[in-house]
């Protein structure tokens, strides 16, 4: 769906105000709608304190939301990968998509 935005992460608060050790929830939209039992994994920069590029392995509930808390002041990536089925026609079965979150 060239153009057409599939997927997004959705922060259920101000983004704007959260701190460290703060716990916050983001929906994960896929198609307009919750997508739920999803893979989330949280990225802490490279370089940054100890070294651990993974800082959490979090996964979406049934209606698509997770609670996360960032570790330490600094950069973080939030990642979801997700597979569905190709449109009719098209080469090949499914098509995979991956959708990111930068926030510091």
């Amino acid at each position: 769906m060239c153009g057409a935005q599939r997927s997004k992460f959705d922060p259920l608060c101000n983004a704007t105000s959260i701190t460290t050790a703060q716990p916050f929830t983001i929906k994960v939209l896929y198609s307009g709608k919750g997508l739920a039992n999803a893979d989330v994994r949280l990225f802490q920069e490279a370089g940054f304190y100890d070294g651990k590029k993974v800082a959490a392995d979090l996964h979406t509930n049934a209606s698509g939301k997770f609670t996360v808390t960032s570790p330490d002041a600094g950069r973080y990536l939030l990642l979801v990968r997700h597979r569905d089925m190709a449109p009719s026609g098209a080469a090949a079965h499914y098509y995979s998509y991956s959708f990111t979150l930068a926030a510091m």
